[in-house]
């Protein structure tokens, strides 16, 4: 049995645009061993996926932050002998040395710079902007598997809905009733839509459309969501929630609105219709998946670009409160007449 050391890759967005890469690597060596090589923070998306036979945590940030503690990392990881490694980065010269230190045979990722060295298949990057779940798939390609799915897979959880359930009933929301989820917060700062905006959009979509607004806190965003808090005149639902939970509670929702950021990925994964706001990245690499979303995104002669500050957004500031109105109630509107319901509002 042939064992595959797969290196995943480090944000919960990026996490899920791996696992129809996974499938396809489950379908073209149905036999083999796949071990999944990832950091804690995003396991949950993880677990009880059926084509990952084995999660190895990484703790870059824990134990295996000092040189002792990668060195005897790597040192277990030789211990297993992995006939095969897939890099799924595509530019991490740290990720292909950390395979190619486990002295794995087989190394297989994209061909960028020095990192060459460290392969033993190199695949020749894209010449036009993919999105990120064909990006990994394509190294999954170059092995000679066929393409699967391209739909991220994130798993079921019967436990984290009955807690959803409860949670909302616990905060007086009834089923039927218009649920609107929010996520304020990106971890580049250069994502961010601005709070006060935030703020205002929640207000409309209670008072205006009679919604219940519950608003996703994420670990370290307490000042961010404390502001768009004390900027609303109306009451909004606040939920610190993990991955799993996240997905159930954005399951119960009929519209998700957030920035681009591993939140509103789960939420798209879920089967919830994202309205998506964009401002440095590019959507045709990093869109949520799927014909249910809208897109936000103004075009700009510095955009797309990769700042994580920037100390002028005006990608994301010229982007207006009347603009996201505008794709809510489309999308409301479409979901409505697809069940033969209307929608009904106080908006002229």
């Amino acid at each position: 049995m042939a064992k595959i050391l797969v290196k995943g890759v480090n944000w919960i967005g990026d996490s899920l645009f791996m696992t129809p890469a996974l499938a396809a690597l489950r379908k073209g060596f149905p036999n083999s061993h796949i071990s999944l090589l990832i950091n804690p923070w995003v396991r949950e998306i993880f677990d009880g996926n059926p084509n990952v036979d084995e999660i190895i945590i990484y703790d870059e940030r824990g134990k295996e932050k000092t040189l002792k503690g990668k060195s005897r990392f790597i040192q277990s990881l030789r211990n297993r002998n992995f006939d095969m490694g897939i890099i799924m980065q595509p530019r991490s010269y740290k990720a292909a040395l950390f395979v190619y230190l486990s002295r794995i045979p087989q190394r297989i990722g994209y061909s960028h710079s020095l990192r060459n060295l460290l392969l033993t298949r190199r695949v020749e990057p894209p010449t036009a902007p993919l999105h990120d779940i064909d990006m990994f798939l394509n190294i999954v390609l170059s092995l000679g598997v066929a393409p699967a799915r391209k739909e991220p897979y994130l798993p079921f959880s019967p436990k984290a809905d009955d807690w959803a359930d409860r949670f909302l009933e616990e905060r007086g929301v009834n089923k039927g009733e218009l649920l609107i989820g929010i996520n304020p917060g990106a971890f580049k700062q250069s994502k961010r839509w601005p709070e006060p905006r935030y703020a205002e959009l929640s207000d409309i979509l209670i008072k205006e459309f009679k919604a219940k607004v519950i608003i996703f806190q994420g670990p370290g965003e307490d000042e961010i969501i404390e502001k768009v808090v004390s900027l609303m005149r109306e009451k909004a639902i606040i939920v610190k929630a993990g991955i799993k939970e996240l997905s159930a509670l954005s399951r119960k929702c009929k519209l998700f609105v957030g920035n681009d950021t591993g939140p509103m990925h789960v939420a798209a994964a879920s089967g919830t219709p994202v309205i998506a706001l964009f401002g440095p990245a590019d959507p045709q690499r990093s869109r949520p998946w799927g014909r249910d979303h809208v897109i936000i995104k103004k075009d700009l002669p510095c955009s797309p670009c990769s700042r994580v500050v920037c100390k002028e957004p005006t990608c994301m500031e010229s982007i207006t409160v009347e603009d996201v109105l505008q794709a809510v109630q489309s999308q409301l509107k479409r979901t409505e007449k697809s069940k033969g319901g209307a929608l009904v509002t106080n908006r002229g």
